[in-house]
């Protein structure tokens, strides 16, 4: 048991390394992933609803952010900070997630920085959630505002999805790391956004949660 807590502890303090705090002029507050080492961030949509967004990173820098591109119906954003030598989280396999899996979900719940809560898969399909109309990941955790857009992990501190929404007090769902990567590989491919995606842009009608 002492070794188990050990490794976990371990693994926590890595990835605190990628985790983010995204907060409107000092209102609200929800999380993100650092996702590459020259400052690409990512999030949820509905975190990143103010013009004037501020990223603080685990060295505590705080620094503005440029949205770079949004997909409202997945509910991802990836945002940019002007810094370098960022860590960046492992990205895991679809293949590697399986019911009974133990995962932990780092985020800022009610604003309290590098909270960590534990739980296991208990399972993943299409059946759409609120606002997601999706394939997701259901975790059996609590999460709470200001857990959104942080990582959900393995026991190796692989991203395996992005914590996001409420779905009863014993439940939730997270975007998978499948469609993570759909969306990260499609920004690095240059794919030209929808119309909808460009709408938000220029409006940056933004929610803290």
């Amino acid at each position: 048991m002492e070794r188990l807590n050990q490794e976990l502890a371990d693994v926590v303090d890595q990835v605190k390394q990628s985790l983010v705090q995204i907060s409107n002029q000092g209102q609200g507050m929800g999380a993100g992933i650092i996702v590459s080492e020259n400052g690409l961030i990512l999030t949820n949509v509905h975190v990143v609803r103010e013009r004037m967004l501020h990223a603080e990173l685990p060295d505590h820098q705080r620094l503005p952010t440029t949205i770079l591109k949004h997909d409202r119906e997945r509910d991802l954003a990836l945002l940019k900070v002007e810094s370098n030598g960022l860590a960046a989280i492992s990205l895991g396999e679809e293949g590697q997630i399986h019911a009974s899996q133990l995962v932990l979900a780092l985020g800022h719940p009610w604003g309290i920085p590098g909270v960590v809560t534990s739980g296991v898969v208990i399972g993943g399909g299409t059946t759409p959630v609120p606002g997601m109309n999706q394939e997701w990941l259901a975790v059996n955790l609590r999460v709470r505002p200001g857990n959104s857009g942080g990582p959900l992990v393995d026991g190796h501190g692989r991203l395996l999805g992005m914590n996001t929404v409420m779905a009863g007090s014993e439940v939730g769902p997270a975007i998978p790391i499948g469609t993570i990567r759909g969306f990260l590989n499609e920004f690095h491919e240059g794919k030209v956004e929808s119309a909808a995606d460009r709408s938000v842009k220029e409006k940056n009608e933004l929610v803290i949660v």
